[in-house]
């Protein structure tokens, strides 16, 4: 037989995937074979690793001899160790007590019962991976002198290729079937455990995505796959992300811990915005991140509304207890009034009052109207600067002298408390632009507060003015029982008190530090409080220095000494011995 006719049978090796066509293309060879050594019976059987035998694989025959699956039936695991070793030649002519190997005996029993003169069994092995055997048998004595060793190892070599690449193509595909399988397990996991799911390199660059990019920002997977994750991400949080790739090289930690947490927002094709917290891991094997990220739009909105109503609740029992606070105070110095005059009144008719006595009624009333005026004035300043209509007039003024004049006004006043008040300067002028009577009230203010809450036993206060290149400040500070740590954050709001029973016991509506405050944040400065619990507070206004063009005003006083008095009287009228 021409070596070149069974080559052209299996020339296209790229074609022989299948069983069938694997199956077909060795049905041929064999009968080449048969046609070729004159023979009676050609098979090949394949090796099982799993059930370590023999399978009968191609049978061809002429003269029905016997079914495949007989021979199979002979050739047990001791004769198969045989044929694994190398190749067997099986004639009836040998004399048995000249085979010392009984394994091979069951062989010849084989041949006896089926009438076989000859039988030879020729190994396919492929770079010592044992494949299986060729089997040519005859009825008839054979010279197998004329067959060719070349020729049966150019015929099992081409077997032992056809059948390799056949099982490495089987192998492929199964892997190839399983890594599809692994993946398409995956792709469904993640798409059910992860809202997003992307793997994107160091430059942002997608890689890739899954189908609930869709679902939940609107885009078209095409219109994002090799697209940058930056992209779609609301420009106030890029640099996030940004961050954490810029600080890679030189951050160990998330190398280390490979897991990385953020919450950004992303863009949505109809312009919503969606919170998405992203768990972001590094590759150092791929050198890309992998990220799982979770919509948590609804969680973050819910959240908000939460934080919103409880805070109106709050604001509202807030605004309730401070509108209660207010009717309070309008009602007990009214209530004054007119239970004072009813007792005038009724003195006056029973023609029983003295000049003493009245003037003792009418004191009460005036500082009972001072009152009542103070806190109308509170409320109308604190009503026009809510909505903006509360205004300011700026002229260049030596700011010292104004809080010195300040001070020395109320003086006879804080010392008939018994308390020590002290004025003191670094700077004999300091010329800047504020309004005048905005700044006597915001220290009127700062003083009626230190003398509710200083005590009259060792009590002091001291005003203190100084500078640096661009600002003045203004100390006013007390010894007195000063003020809780975690109340330092809202004496400033008009509807927070420190202590509700300190306020009741020294009176006032709570909004004099709120209109304070507002009237720094006017001059464009701001104030700040330093206090400890007994050992007194601090308040500190610090005011920008800055002058404006042809309005300096030389005299920079605040009127006459009794309407400074005036004013204290009204500002200090919640105070009462």
């Amino acid at each position: 037989m021409d070596e070149i006719s069974i080559y052209k049978k299996m020339s296209n090796l790229k074609d022989l995937k299948n069983y069938e066509s694997v199956k077909s293309i060795l049905n041929d060879i064999c009968k080449d074979i048969m046609d070729y050594t004159k023979s009676n019976y050609v098979s090949i059987f394949l090796y099982n690793k799993v059930s370590q035998l023999l399978d009968p694989f191609i049978y061809i025959e002429k003269g029905g001899y016997f079914e495949i699956n007989e021979m199979k039936n002979y050739i047990d695991k001791s004769t198969l160790e045989e044929i694994m070793y190398g190749d067997l030649i099986f004639d009836k002519c040998e004399k048995r007590e000249k085979i010392n190997k009984p394994q091979i005996r069951t062989i010849y029993d084989f041949l006896d019962e089926h009438n076989i003169q000859h039988l030879e069994c020729y190994k396919i092995a492929m770079d010592d991976e044992f494949i299986g055997c060729l089997n040519i048998a005859y009825k008839f004595k054979c010279d197998n002198n004329n067959i060719s060793n070349d020729f049966i190892t150019y015929i099992r070599n081409m077997i032992g290729i056809i059948i390799r690449n056949y099982k490495l193509n089987q192998d492929m595909r199964i892997e190839i079937e399983k890594r599809i399988k692994v993946e398409n397990e995956l792709e469904d996991y993640l798409e059910s455990s992860a809202d997003m799911f992307t793997v994107f390199d160091l430059n942002g660059d997608l890689i890739k995505i899954n189908s609930n990019w869709k679902e939940i920002l609107g885009w078209e997977l095409k219109q994002l796959i090799n697209n940058n994750f930056m992209e779609c991400i609301y420009p106030e949080d890029v640099n996030k992300i940004n961050q954490l790739i810029l600080s890679l090289p030189n951050n160990n930690d998330i190398i280390k811990n490979k897991k990385y947490s953020i919450t950004i927002r992303h863009l949505c094709k109809d312009g919503d915005l969606k919170w998405i917290d992203w768990s972001i891991r590094y590759s150092e094997k791929s050198n890309v991140f992998i990220a799982s990220g979770k919509d948590i739009t609804k969680r973050i909105a819910d959240e908000e509304r939460k934080k919103n109503l409880e805070e109106k609740v709050k604001l509202e029992s807030v605004k309730n207890e401070f509108f209660a606070n207010i009717s309070h105070e309008f009602k007990t110095p009214l209530n004054i009034i007119l239970g004072t005059m009813q007792i005038m009144q009724k003195n006056i008719d029973n023609g029983n009052i003295s000049i003493e006595i009245l003037q003792r009624h009418i004191k009460g009333i005036r500082q009972n109207s001072y009152r009542l005026l103070r806190l109308v004035n509170n409320v109308i300043d604190i009503s026009k600067m809510d909505i903006g209509y509360y205004n300011i007039s700026l002229s260049n003024n030596n700011i010292v002298n104004i809080i010195e004049e300040i001070t020395i006004s109320v003086v006879q006043y804080v010392e008939s408390k018994d308390i020590n008040l002290i004025f003191d300067t670094e700077e004999e002028v300091i010329i800047t632009a504020c309004d005048p009577d905005a700044i006597e009230r915001v220290i009127l203010n700062l003083l009626s507060n230190e003398i509710k809450y200083t005590s009259p036993i060792s009590g002091e206060i001291i005003v203190k003015v100084s500078r640096d290149v661009n600002n003045v400040f203004i100390s006013v500070k007390d010894n007195g029982i000063g003020i809780p740590k975690d109340k330092l954050d809202i004496i400033f709001d008009r509807f927070g008190q420190v202590n509700s029973d300190l306020t009741k016991k020294n009176e006032g509506s709570g909004i004099g530090l709120s209109l304070v405050q507002y009237l720094v944040e006017l001059h464009n400065g701001h104030i700040t409080v330093e206090s400890k619990l007994g050992e007194g507070a601090e308040f500190i206004v610090t005011l920008p220095i800055r002058t404006m063009e042809f309005n300096y005003n030389d005299n920079c006083n605040l009127g006459n000494r009794d309407c400074n008095i005036e004013k204290c009287k009204i500002e200090f009228s919640d105070i009462y011995d």
